[in-house]
């Protein structure tokens, strides 16, 4: 009894001392996906036909959640005319990207390259492709 009490103590004295094999895993899985951060549109097409117009003021941000277990984070993308503040959630297996505000759910398609962020999806019969840069995280 005493050395099962003793190597409990021990371990978890090292396990504290942050020694391989006792990881902390305190980082939340999305910070580990290195999805995080703020975002501002900088490219969007229609149809594969790219818009001339110049992208202007669309931030999203993809904020970490309480739960650093889950891929599910917190999400606001605002802009002129709009402002929405939800969830997102990230499946990097599947290549998808969920999101959740108000009474709508989006699911789609997500590339990610350095600090670029590459969202597809439809709407108006119509696909559209939207480039987001990262600005910070």
């Amino acid at each position: 009894m005493v050395h099962k009490l003793l190597f409990c103590l021990l371990t978890g004295i090292l396990c504290s001392l942050s020694l391989p094999g006792c990881e902390d895993d305190s980082e939340d899985r999305l910070q580990a996906e290195n999805i995080l951060g703020t975002y501002i549109l900088s490219s969007r097409s229609f149809d594969n036909i790219s818009d001339l117009s110049v992208p202007c003021c669309d931030t999203l941000d993809l904020i970490a959640d309480a739960d650093p277990h889950d891929l599910r984070g917190v999400m606001r993308a605002y802009g002129t005319g709009y402002d929405n503040s939800g969830a997102f959630t990230i499946k990097p297996s599947e290549g998808l990207m969920e999101f959740e505000y108000g009474s709508t759910r989006r699911i789609m398609p997500y590339e990610q390259a350095d600090d670029q962020l590459y969202l597809t999806y439809e709407e108006a019969n119509q696909t559209i492709q939207e480039g987001w840069m990262r600005i910070s995280q």
